[in-house]
This record gives structure tokens, sequence and C-alpha cells, in this order.
């Protein structure tokens, strides 16, 4: 059984954001850096609670995971920061609507729901938290539904605090 590796060996820019919204879809609340469509509030300003530029604070849900929105190819995706994922993937839904609609399977992953197929793309842009990423290496697992996960191959750019119920990135 082939295992799916994916290797990040140059750094890209990112750039800083100054709010953090906190908005309500489909009954769930999500984060995000760009204001929400409708009923959106301020949930924490990075420059007015002196946190350094380029950082990100993500509450603790009552999922019991750290999500965050984000895009990929300009199309919005919901990712969950996952410390425990080795690379980043694509959710079948997400990968849905950025119109992929089958993909060769390249490799397994064992999760903790058991061994899924993954295949492979490399994709032109990925945004969350206002940080930006160009050219990424990514899996996709079409029996994945939900959120898609940022994976220990983006995460570990940053340096990750968790206290008092946050997941902080900073670079």
């Amino acid at each position: 059984m082939k295992k799916l590796s994916i290797l990040i060996l140059f750094a890209l820019p990112i750039s800083s954001f100054a709010q953090v919204y906190k908005c309500s879809e489909s009954g769930q609340v999500v984060y995000s850096a760009s204001p929400c469509s409708s009923g959106s509030m301020a949930y924490k300003s990075t420059a007015a609670s002196g946190a350094a530029a380029g950082s990100l604070s993500v509450p603790l849900d009552s999922r019991g995971g750290y999500y965050v929105r984000g895009s990929v190819n300009g199309t919005p995706v919901q990712f969950k920061l996952d410390t425990g994922a080795n690379a980043t993937v694509l959710s079948g839904d997400s990968a849905y609507q950025l119109g992929v609609k089958t993909c060769a399977a390249v490799g397994y992953a064992a999760t903790a729901g058991g061994n899924t197929a993954l295949c492979r793309v490399t994709i032109s842009s990925l945004e969350f938290g206002g940080f930006q990423f160009s050219n990424i290496p990514v899996a996709i697992s079409p029996a994945m539904r939900g959120a898609s996960l940022i994976g220990t191959d983006l995460l570990s750019r940053f340096r990750i605090e968790q206290s008092g119920g946050f997941m902080t990135l900073s670079r």
C-alpha cells in the first residue's frame, strides 16, 4: 500500500489582516478574514490586541476543532486546522465545488475512520486567515465530507500556541 507524502521546499509570502469575522452559516459558526455576507461581527482584531502582524487566533468550537474560512483558487472553503494531519487535504465536497469531478487514486492514508484513497493535485492559490500560499500540492480525499484540512505541511510554517480555548498561529 502506497502512502502519500507531500513536501513543500520553498517559503511563500504572506499577507497580514486586521480583523477576524465571526459568521453564522447554516446554523454553524465560522471565522473568516473577510466580512460575512450579513450579520457579521468582528471577533478579534490582531492589530488592536497587540499581536504581531501575520497572526491568527481561532477559537475552539463546539465540535472540538479549530475551523477557519479560506479559499482555494478563489472558491470559498471551510478548513479545520489539524495538527494531527500530515498533509493538507481537500474534502470531496470542496473538490467538487472547485470543479474536480473525478480523480485517480495515487495512494492511501490512514485516518481515524480507516484507510482512504487519495489523489494529488497542485492548486494555484490557497488562503486562510489572511495567509496566502501559491502552487501548493494537496491531497484530495473523495470520500471525506465537510471541512477540508490544513495539515502540518502548512502549519509547520507557523509558531502554534493553544491556550484558553484558542489556537494562535504566528510567523
